[in-house]
């Protein structure tokens, strides 16, 4: 068995130690000497899982394992990125007072200029994209043909009050975005469906229920009572992840670098990869074909998998 250089060694012990701060456990990531070695088995480890099912079957399902550079990058990559930020073009209609959500041009560009104030429902019309450089209030959208797209231009802001983000909608966040006049902060959560986008290159915070079934993608951390990325949802969180209840399902992706949570259940064919660190305080929950890969380390109270979940825990500990 490995040891990480000046970190920790594996243990056998069901419950971790509380000198194991979460704190500290998250920021232990450092360069490991394994780069660029060959993907080769190291070990296998079952006594500190909790089955309810063919323990012999089960034991072969968790792998403790060197991986390459090149594997690393792989799974890490989501297929998801924050494209650069857009230019509003010089043909973009001016939206003011006068805006008439109903009469939106199909494919148009509109522009919300910097010191407007607007509230009002928005029509995405066949691939309309309104540039947002002012204060947008969006209390409702609805889309025709191929939907369409907001920009929200650094010292823009849009505040979501428009319920769910429908499917063909894209959000770009290189502003501000806040949901019910609270920056990125809703009781009532935040709903992304099938086909929808959402993107911010900074950190958001959700004390609802967030549930992702699109494209959902965080610079920064996030931090959320609930997150469900679900019906095929595929998130990617640059930072950390901090939630109470984490349940990723229904072949759905999550990517995350750091995660903290005290429930964290994947299942029905869905993918889970840590970057750095996972922390589960109470439970770790995989089941029905689902893989979960840490390319760091892991720290659970409880493990339990069933029905062919796999769990990889790369270039690092399981504690």
């Amino acid at each position: 068995m490995r040891k990480l250089k000046g970190f920790c060694t594996r243990t056998s012990y069901f419950i971790v130690s509380a000198l194991f701060a979460s704190a500290s456990f998250l920021t232990a990531c450092s360069d490991d000497e394994l780069a660029g070695e060959k993907s080769t088995p190291v070990s296998t480890e079952t006594d500190r899982l909790l089955v309810n099912n063919n323990a012999e079957e089960l034991s072969k399902r968790i792998t403790l394992y060197k991986e390459t550079e090149a594997q690393t990058k792989a799974l890490e990559n989501n297929h998801l990125s924050m494209p650069e930020q857009p230019t509003v073009p010089e043909n973009a209609i001016i939206m003011d007072r006068n805006y008439k959500d109903y009469a939106a041009q199909a494919g148009a560009s509109y522009v919300l200029q910097e010191g407007e104030t607007l509230s009002t429902g928005v029509f995405l019309n066949d691939g309309t994209t309104y540039y947002v450089k002012g204060q947008l209030t969006l209390t409702n959208h609805w889309t025709s043909g191929a939907g369409g797209t907001f920009v929200i231009l650094p010292g823009g802001s849009l505040d979501f009050q428009a319920g769910t983000l429908l499917d063909k909608v894209s959000i770009y966040n290189y502003g501000t975005f806040t949901i019910g006049s609270k920056k990125g902060n809703s009781k009532k959560g935040f709903t992304t469906n099938s086909g929808s986008t959402f993107m911010t290159n900074q950190s958001f915070e959700c004390n609802g229920s967030l549930n992702i079934s699109g494209d959902f993608y965080v610079g920064g951390d996030l931090k959320v009572d609930k997150f469900i990325p679900q019906e095929g949802g595929n998130a990617y969180v640059g930072g950390t992840v901090e939630a109470a209840d984490i349940h990723v399902t229904n072949h759905s992706a999550l990517y995350a670098e750091k995660l903290t949570a005290d429930n964290f259940e994947t299942n029905s064919h869905s993918k889970v990869t840590i970057g750095c660190s996972a922390y589960i305080h109470k439970k770790l929950t995989l089941t029905n074909h689902i893989d979960f890969h840490v390319l760091g380390y892991l720290q659970s109270s409880v493990t339990e998998l069933t029905s062919d979940a796999n769990l990889h825990i790369n270039q690092g500990c399981w504690m």
